[in-house]
């Protein structure tokens, strides 16, 4: 048996493989070995649906003993294990190299402050803060700091009392709903300074995001939520390209906006007999959207949503939250390590 107690597989975010062993060494036939995986939560959320699959053990059977966990909670521990039995015997010694591929359910969030300043403001840039819960997906979010916030020219109104909208600069309340110019919600896209605020994420874990792995499951970013500020007005869907693949979702929280990115409604939009015909350019760049968000280790996707806000007479700073959830696979592989069970005559 190859000892692997106490290994830590990394020191990775989220769902950790804290050991992997076997009880046996070597098998004759008919006889048993168990192989058993320990996991350590040591992310900022719950691990959903964790499963798990024993390969590279050839000729041997295997039962699934406990290969499928509901959840692991965060700080907890948890453990799944087969049984191996050698019922066939070869003429000579066999070594199989044995490893495991986990699969589950994750979440990240992260969030950072934006400055915004009037144009004639000369006093020293506002501190801002940001942090990231602990998840294999980091965020990052990137935006020019301090923006300001500069009043666009516009014409006066030439139209009769009450108009119906709101001109911006002509000091009255055109459309008469007791908010002129700039305090008028007509004029957010007017009064205001546009900006690109864009979310950075990258898988720092032990494992990959990707469509579908070699059993044919599907593991991917699901979906990606961007909260603003209510008082932000946003200037243009996200597009890949021409196609736009983000979809707004309102709220009953009358202070944040959310912008959301689900992978699902980017899959749906395709039509699989045009795709596959390869008549529809709109199918390429959704493919192509969609296998933006595959996150093998160490890589990063980023994504840019544009925005206004009303223009500011002091410095205030407001908060931009992203967050998300996708399913995640870790091989043990990857390491290094493996179980090596001999079997002998």
């Amino acid at each position: 048996m190859v000892d692997l107690t106490s290994t830590l597989f990394g020191q990775g975010r989220g769902l950790t493989i804290t050991n992997y062993t076997s009880t046996r060494n070597s098998l004759r036939l008919k006889e048993t070995s168990e192989i058993k995986t320990e996991y350590k939560n040591i992310g900022g959320f719950e691990a959903k649906n964790v499963s798990a699959i024993i390969y590279g053990y050839g000729e041997l059977s295997i039962t699934n003993e406990r290969s499928r966990l509901p959840q692991i909670l965060s700080g907890l521990e948890d453990f799944m294990f087969w049984i191996l039995k050698a019922d066939v015997m070869g003429s000579a010694i066999t070594s199989y190299t044995i490893n495991s591929r986990i699969y589950y359910n994750y979440e990240f969030e992260g969030f950072k402050q934006v400055s915004f300043i009037p144009e004639d403001y000369l006093g020293d840039d506002p501190e801002i803060s940001g942090s990231n819960r602990i998840s294999p997906l980091t965020i990052d979010v990137q935006s020019g700091n301090p923006i300001r916030t500069i009043a666009q020219d516009h014409e006066a109104s030439t139209c009769p009392d009450p108009c119906d909208y709101e001109y911006c600069y002509d000091g009255i309340d055109n459309d008469g709903d007791g908010y002129t110019d700039c305090f008028d919600t007509d004029c957010t896209l007017t009064c205001g300074q546009g900006f690109i605020i864009t979310a950075v994420i990258k898988n720092e874990g032990l494992g990959d995001v990707k469509y579908k792995d070699n059993t044919g499951k599907s593991y991917k970013l699901n979906e990606i939520t961007v909260k603003v500020p209510n008082t932000w007005s946003h200037t243009f869907e996200i597009k890949k390209d021409d196609v736009d693949i983000w979809s707004f979702y309102d709220n009953t929280d009358e202070d944040v906006k959310e912008y959301t990115l689900n992978h699902d409604y980017i899959n749906e939009t395709m039509n699989d007999n045009e795709c596959a015909i390869g008549e529809s350019d709109l199918c390429n760049l959704l493919i192509n959207a969609m296998q933006d968000l595959w996150l093998v280790r160490g890589e990063e996707t980023r994504i840019k949503l544009g925005f206004r806000k009303p223009l500011v007479s002091d410095v205030t700073i407001d908060k931009v939250t992203v967050l998300g959830d996708f399913s995640y696979i870790i091989d043990t592989r990857d390491f290094g390590r493996s179980i090596i069970i001999g079997v002998n005559i």
